[in-house]
């Protein structure tokens, strides 16, 4: 149960909760579906189901829980856009879950504002709507830091066996995670040297001796990990083969990985250069600042900061190692920074780190914390609304009216009996999402759309305005125009 004085706040928290749950689902079920969420029907849901774990077609859009799930929730609810990404539905259920869980130890003055910078991120509520695995992954890990806050207040091992099923399931999500849970098994080793250096609290759990809590704890994670190594050994040596680890980012960590993480975070709100750098450089000094501060007090051991900190720590420990992976994998393995939506798992973990801080200096400067706390969270609420909307998802804009083209394409050809063999030219990106509705609509008398551009023997043409303008006819009829800026044209 909650505490009474908590209640309105976690009232307040669930009724949000609540609100971007209905809003999310909506949206995921009228919207179009995309480009990614298309290929991925098209090219591995439509397999068998050992394909997909092996990896038989060695491609990265393949996150595999996601296709497994998707083939599943096809099977057994039909396939529409919602039972297809339903899921996803599920996981964000289950990360507003672990956030509200997670911030509830923290000052009722800066716990709403805590879950608004934690909830309030359009760019990271959009992969929540589709059927990818990124929504699946952040989750799962978000899941497996709850029981890592359960295991530190009460030492119960159940908790840790949870947390290591959570972020297996997490990098079977998204092979980016593989960082999270490797970075996660060295912080939670660093937290219990920590514990063992500076002799707090009890370290018997049914065993004395903290050589002995050490070696069950890593037996228990490298046991996990070695299951882990054998589901993913195949698909990763795969794409490892044919080079397919591309994240898009090649300048460096703070101006690739943070900034294009900023930038994606205001959505529609343009954000300039210069301050989307200077933001940049405040979240890298933020991250590297309570890093050297918990550091610097370990080694003064100052036995009150760690008591209060073990989270803190964890979660710290956990963000920086992922960030020196990053490096070191950039600089000896040739591999992309993450950006975009392959950095998005960084968010939570950020933000988790600046709530835990919050709840440390809080105990000396309440004030501050209260203010600056509640101007993060305000701002972040407000971009939120700004930007939130049931018509597209930022990363695949341009499929906000494929559905909608569809439909009326098919009503077009079922009012003047077109017949067989139809052929629908196209702007090459659109074909994954033409694709899908053609298969799912079982709009036979449709050909394949392919990516060979728009040809003279097109029957109709749904290309960019520039395209069509350039693609001479004695005689065409518009038939529809989309806010992205393509028409949809039939040729006499």
């Amino acid at each position: 149960m909650f505490k009474p004085t908590n209640s309105l706040h976690q009232l307040i928290m669930f009724t949000c909760a609540v609100i971007l749950l209905l809003f999310v689902a909506y949206k995921s079920s009228i919207t179009s579906f995309t480009h990614d969420e298309s290929y991925t029907y098209e090219h591995f849901v439509t397999t068998r189901y050992m394909d997909i774990v092996s990896y038989s077609y060695p491609h990265t859009n393949n996150h595999i829980l996601n296709t497994l799930m998707m083939k599943l929730s096809g099977k057994i609810f039909g396939v529409s856009e919602l039972s297809l990404r339903l899921h996803s539905l599920i996981s964000l259920f289950t990360y507003l879950c672990a956030c509200i869980f997670l911030l509830k130890d923290l000052p009722k003055q800066i716990k709403i504002a805590c879950f608004f910078m934690l909830v309030a991120n359009p760019f990271l509520i959009d992969f929540f709507g589709l059927a990818r695995g990124y929504g699946l992954a952040i989750s799962l890990m978000m899941a497996g830091i709850y029981f890592i806050w359960r295991w530190l207040k009460t030492s119960k091992l159940i908790n840790l066996l949870v947390f290591n099923i959570c972020a297996m399931l997490a990098t079977y999500s998204h092979f980016t995670l593989i960082n999270f849970y490797v970075a996660a098994f060295l912080a939670i080793n660093a937290v219990e040297y920590y514990k063992i250096k500076n002799a707090f609290g009890s370290l018997a759990v049914n065993y004395s001796k903290p050589i002995l809590r050490l070696l069950i704890i890593n037996g228990i994670n490298i046991l996990f990990m070695f299951i882990t190594t054998l589901l993913l050994w195949e698909p990763l040596r795969k794409i490892t083969k044919i080079h397919m680890f591309e994240y898009g980012g090649n300048k460096g960590l703070v101006s690739d990985t943070i900034y294009s993480l900023i930038v994606s975070s205001f959505y529609h709100v343009t954000v300039s250069y210069f301050w989307g750098m200077a933001l940049s450089w405040v979240v890298a000094i933020t991250i590297l600042s309570i890093f050297i501060k918990w550091l610097y007090t370990m080694f003064r051991k100052r036995k009150s900061f760690l008591t209060e900190s073990y989270m803190l720590i964890f979660l710290n420990c956990t963000l920086v190692v992922i960030l020196l992976c990053s490096v070191i994998q950039h600089y000896i393995l040739d591999n992309d920074y993450f950006i975009g939506r392959f950095a998005l798992f960084l968010y939570p973990l950020f933000i988790l780190n600046v709530c835990f801080s919050f709840r440390i200096i809080h105990n000396n400067f309440p004030k501050i914390v209260i203010t600056v706390g509640n101007i993060f969270g305000i701002i972040l609420l407000i971009n939120f609304l700004y930007n939130a909307n049931v018509k597209s998802y930022l990363d695949w804009e341009y499929d906000s009216d494929t559905k909608h083209m569809m439909n009326i394409l098919e009503k077009h050809h079922d009012k003047y009996a077109m017949g067989q063999n139809i052929k629908l030219g196209i702007t090459w990106y659109f074909e994954p999402t033409v694709n899908f509705y053609r298969i799912t609509k079982k709009l036979d008398w449709l050909e394949p759309a392919d990516r060979e551009g728009l040809l003279k023997s097109d029957n109709y043409i749904y290309a960019e305005k520039n395209e069509v303008a350039n693609f001479k006819t004695m005689r065409q009829q518009v038939l529809f125009s989309s806010e992205g800026g393509a028409t949809l044209v039939y040729i006499k």
